[in-house]
């Protein structure tokens, strides 16, 4: 019996832990790598469309069975039945309830109401409750008041606060408040002529107490404090509205609430106090709120009782006061909601106050949780609004933020907010003082404070309360367990533990159900390394003490134990599955003997995390043993990024102490559903214009995203998808999709002509792309042109070449260019008319196809060259056409002397003739074996050659001029021209030979050979000619030279050769002798000419002789 009544303690503590967390949605972070659940709750103004709708399945505990609340829009005509309606006359908003009496119902009723235009938006009717935890009464006798402060001594968070002391500048007399809840007992001692009106909207007929709460939370703000008994409210002059919208059980809903906040609005409160709260975001709950604060209204409400990230609703919308609860010594209380929301904390904890006497037989009692909290800082704002009664609920938010007392290291803080408000400097802007009712040991009650753990370890630790809580952080590595001990003397020690970021729960609760028994926990992380947080409490004790032990173990560790008496069954997946979405639902339920308290799904390698705890009825009936009525999970997992194909699917269960069992694999197939036609790209297909209309349709079960078309695995261009095809949808009907066409035109220009490829390149909703097959395709040229004025061989005499023609293409030309020798390209003028062109090819229905323009080619050498064109289409394909061969002209001349071949004499050479060119003659100059000798004069009239060449229109083509010859050796030598134009162009001539031949003639007159000379001097005469000239004459005597006088008259000589015109050829000289020996000796003569050639005659002999 014990072990069960502790199961069943544990039990409904994790259900209140898991069911009551207030604003917290399960969320999949879907591009985080390792899919790890987050939990979030956002102050955000919730969007008014019909999303509200998942909500009547999704969150069936937090909403009122078969009920819709329906708001229809302003202009809506059709006169309607309503249940309900909000505020007075001026009110024009149209709300109705609607119930219903099966689930089938619900679904036919929802259907309806969706597609009808007059609505405005679709909801659940959602749940509220009191956000209290009463306390056994401690108190059982009414005491009086303290003279010296006219507070109760149990009141102990008035001195906490220094209430008391503000009495002096505000009592709370001028603001009404309104108190929103169980209804209030109007005929208690201290609450007698506090409540000035009121209205029930629960349907009980009276805004009296049947519950006990409402008059708790009134007796707080406004009990009276003349009267001398019982307690003093903290705003005691303040008036009441009793306004009803919780039942006996402290339940209502989103119209008792709604109502009730536009009924306290438009009937004078300032301050609402809400110590109420629920677990959705209510669009009319908050469209009641927005009202209220239009009129002028502060809201003030419970952020929730659950001790868990999320602040309930109405407290979490950005326009109300949210209020979380500390205890006696200032610090956070463990029941107490936290979150980003939270704007200020007070005391919640043995807070003293009015009771109904007929419901709990007594007048005074004491409660906790953030009802009172909420109750105290409505007591607190009614006694600044009555020194400053035109402040707004953002005003009020201010002085939260400036005036208030801080407890913790930054602000705001999750648990606290903005901290404790401080109400005399509110008032006064003089600081107060925050009083400890009890003074703490230490300092550990959030996360803040948490004792950090990352190795093994063991120590001991305790809590001073039922409300005191202490902090863990514990570092996980990745696939590693961390393995706890605990070892409690209490029974009602439990603990929750929370992932990194302290929103998202892990494991939730793990209750401690052994008295001196020693109970072990696993926490396994899957994951990266990260940080989880150790919630320890104990609300069934005052104080407990424990030992802790950590360990840590890889998560393969088989000391790790296994769950005992597993019972699961997964609902939604059979073996060998074949999956065609992009998600996969993953719903079931699993038992065991100490509570699943963690689902999680692998697949192939990867961990997944869904929800467990889902209600299970039909699991709870059938195996009641267990105690779970919870048992159910579900979820969601993403598989777009998963390849299609076979995969494996195993669930991971965790239960309550940390123990992990893995089922047996399921083996499931993710399939692709695409089918799809390219309508007008078949194989082969020759296309001949700028674009490519590429058409069809798609489909997948998964859902198409977008259609892009791939050429030749080019970048992808994006198609337009989603065009009717009423015909695909008829073929295939399972699809369920009458828009599944797609198209567009592809700009192919860029693409050159011949054979390429069309791919398409799908990507599904959710991510995964796959690619069609591909399909060739060709690209064809329709280019034609011609090249009319340079044909092959044609003959460039002059510096510029005329270049016309004409081109057609389909896709159009949009440039013509002209190149010569793969040189830089000059454009030709486009557009001329051709309407020859245009008679013989008018299927290209262009008049104006001639092209046209004139190239330098002044500069261009003489010989051959190539021309090409170059065009260019309307579709940016480039051709270059075949090159053509031309030829520039060089010069034409004669060299009419000297003549080929002739030989000549003398020291000078005439050079004559003419040349002619079409770019003009700039000079002639002469090359003797190719040196350059001078520059000849060119200009001479030349009728003769203008007669035979008049297409050159020049008469003055001759040159001539004289060169000096007398350098050159004799022999043959090589006479050119070297031509250069106008242009600068040089051309050189063919060589003209000639013979420069040695002209010498002599005679040595004396002495004669044989000659005896008797005596000193020998005697030598004679006479040469040369046509070069002689400058010098010698005799060798023995091969010694002696000088011989040259120039000597002989006219005999010029008579007999006159040709070489030279009257004084004869030489004369005298020759010492003397030295020589006797006996025979030689004599030749030696000519020099004026070249400096060297002639020796023939050897003479004479003989010397004595006397």
């Amino acid at each position: 019996m014990k072990k069960q009544f502790l199961r069943m303690v544990g039990i409904s503590l994790f259900c209140l832990s898991l069911l009551n967390i207030e604003g917290i949605d399960l969320v999949y972070a879907a591009n985080y790598e390792e899919r790890k659940v987050y939990i979030t709750s956002q102050k955000v103004d919730y969007i008014k469309d019909k999303s509200k709708i998942e909500d009547f399945y999704s969150k069936k505990e937090n909403v009122i069975e078969n009920e819709i609340i329906v708001k229809y829009k302003e202009d809506e005509k059709k006169p309607s039945v309503f249940s309900y309606f909000w505020g007075k006359s001026n009110n024009k908003e149209k709300i109705q309830k609607i119930k219903v009496k099966s689930k089938s119902e619900l679904d036919q009723r929802l259907n309806e109401l969706q597609n009808d235009p007059n609505i405005e938006y679709i909801q659940p009717n959602y749940k509220y409750k009191k956000s209290e935890l009463t306390k056994s009464n401690q108190y059982n006798s009414v005491n009086a008041m303290m003279l010296s402060t006219g507070v109760s001594e149990k009141q102990w968070y008035m001195d906490s606060l220094g209430i008391p002391g503000v009495w002096t500048q505000s009592t709370g007399a001028g603001v009404k408040v309104a108190v929103l809840d169980t209804g209030i007992d109007t005929t208690h001692e201290d609450l007698q002529g506090k409540v000035i009106g009121g209205k029930d909207f629960t349907n009980s007929g009276s805004y009296m107490d049947d519950e006990g709460h409402g008059t708790a939370m009134a007796g707080i703000i406004a009990a009276d404090r003349a009267n001398g008994i019982g307690v003093s409210g903290i705003a005691y002059d303040a008036k009441i509205l009793s306004v009803k919208v919780l039942d006996s059980r402290g339940e209502g809903d989103t119209l008792t609430t709604s109502e009730g906040i536009k009924w306290a609005a438009d009937n004078g409160a300032k301050i609402l106090n809400l110590s109420l709260g629920g677990d959705s975001s209510d669009p009319i709950l908050e469209d009641a709120v927005n009202y209220a604060v239009s009129k002028g209204c502060v809201i003030i409400a419970a952020s929730g009782n659950d001790g868990v990230f999320g602040v309930g609703y109405p407290a979490a919308y950005n326009n109300v006061i949210a209020v979380g609860a500390t205890d006696e010594a200032n610090q956070w209380s463990n029941f107490s909601n936290y979150g980003d929301e939270l704007d200020v904390v007070a005391p919640g904890v043995n807070i003293y106050t009015t009771a109904p006497k007929s419901l709990v037989y007594q007048t005074y009692n004491v409660y906790q949780g953030t009802s009172p909290a909420t109750a105290v800082v409505s007591g607190q704002v009614s006694l600044i609004l009555s020194k400053q009664p035109q402040l707004t609920v953002s005003d009020v938010l201010k002085k939260i933020k400036d005036c208030s007392f801080r407890l913790a290291k930054t602000y705001p803080d999750i648990f606290y907010g903005q901290g404790v408000l401080d109400v005399s400097k509110a008032i006064t802007g003089v600081d107060g003082t925050l009083n400890y009712a009890v003074l703490a040991s230490k300092n550990d009650n959030t996360i803040g404070s948490a004792r950090e753990i990352t190795s093994s370890t063991s120590f001991s630790d305790s809590i001073a309360s039922e409300t005191d809580a202490n902090w863990y952080k514990l570092y996980v590595p990745s696939n590693t367990v961390a393995k706890i001990k605990f070892s409690s003397g209490n029974s009602g020690l439990s603990a929750e533990i929370y992932r990194n970021d302290h929103k998202s729960l892990e494991n939730i609760m793990f209750p401690f159900n052994g008295l001196y028994v020693n109970e072990e926990y696993y926490v396994s992380n899957y994951f990266s390394p990260t940080y989880y947080y150790v919630k320890i409490m104990d609300n069934l004790s005052p104080t407990n003490s424990w030992n802790t032990v950590i360990e840590y173990k890889s998560i393969t560790d088989p000391v790790i134990p296994k769950i005992q008496s597993l019972k699961y069954s997964i609902d939604t997946l059979k073996q060998d599955a074949v999956v065609t979405e992009n998600t996969l639902n993953i719903g079931g339920w699993a038992l065991c003997e100490d509570l699943i308290g963690n689902v999680k799904v692998k697949i192939d390698n990867e961990i997944y995390q869904i929800e467990n705890g889902v209600i299970r009825q039909d699991v709870f009936e059938a195996f009641p043993e267990y105690y779970d009525i919870r048992a159910g999970f579900n979820g969601t997992i993403d598989l777009s990024q998963l390849a299609y194909g076979k995969h494996t699917l195993t669930m991971v269960f965790t239960d309550m102490i940390g123990a992990v069992t893995s089922t047996n694999p399921i083996t499931f197939t993710i399939a692709d559903t695409l089918k799809y036609s390219i309508d007008n790209v078949k194989p082969g297909m020759q296309v001949t214009s700028n674009s490519l209309p590429v058409g069809g349709w798609a489909l997948s079960k998964v859902g198409i995203a977008k259609v892009e078309a791939v050429v030749d695995n080019d970048t992808p261009v994006e198609l337009k998808y989603g065009t009717s095809r009423i015909d695909v949808y008829n073929a295939f009907k399972d699809y369920n999709n009458m828009t599944s066409g797609f198209g567009g035109n592809l700009d192919i220009r860029k693409y050159g002509y011949g054979t390429h490829s069309l791919r398409l390149k799908l990507t599904y909703l959710g991510g995964r792309t796959a690619f069609s097959t591909p399909v060739n395709f060709t690209i064809v040229s329709t280019l034609i042109t011609s090249m009319d004025t340079v044909r092959e061989g044609s003959i460039v005499m002059g510096t510029t070449l005329g270049i016309g023609g004409w081109a057609l293409s389909k896709a159009g030309i949009s440039k013509v260019e002209a190149i010569i020798d793969n040189n830089t390209s000059s454009i030709m003028t486009y557009g001329a008319t051709r309407m020859d062109v245009y008679n013989a090819f008018k299927g290209y229905n262009n008049s104006k196809a001639g092209f046209n323009g004139t190239l330098d080619v002044g500069k261009l050498s003489y010989g051959e060259h190539y021309l090409k064109l170059r065009i260019t289409e309307g579709n940016t394909k480039v051709t270059v056409l075949k090159p053509v061969k031309f030829i520039v002209q060089s010069p034409i001349y004669s060299i009419d002397t000297p003549i080929n071949a002739s030989t000549i004499a003398g020291n000078t050479l005439g050079v004559g003739g003419w040349v002619l060119s079409k770019a003009g003659i700039q000079k002639v100059e002469v090359l003797v074996d190719g040196v350059r000798y001078k520059e000849l004069q060119y200009g001479i009239n030349r009728p003769d050659v203008y007669n035979v060449f008049k297409e050159y229109n020049n008469q003055n083509s001759g040159f001539n001029g004289t060169i000096d010859i007398s350098k050159l050796p004799y022999g043959i030598h090589h006479i050119q021209l070297k031509i250069t134009d106008k242009v600068g162009r040089v051309n050189n001539s063919k060589a003209v030979s000639v013979n420069i031949a040695d002209t010498k003639k002599y005679a040595i007159d004396s002495p004669q050979s044989g000659k005896i000379v008797v005596g000193n001097t020998l005697n030598v005469a004679g006479w040469v000619l040369s046509k070069t000239g002689v400058v010098k004459v010698e005799a060798l005597v023995d091969g010694v030279a002696y000088n011989v006088q040259y120039g000597i008259n002989r006219l005999d000589v010029y008579n007999a050769f006159k040709d070489f015109n030279n009257k004084s050829s004869g030489f004369i000289g005298t020759v010492d002798v003397s030295k020589l020996s006797l006996g025979n000796h030689s004599l030749v003569m030696r000519f020099t000419d004026a070249r400096g050639q060297i002639l020796l005659t023939e050897v003479r002999t004479f003989s010397i002789q004595k006397p």
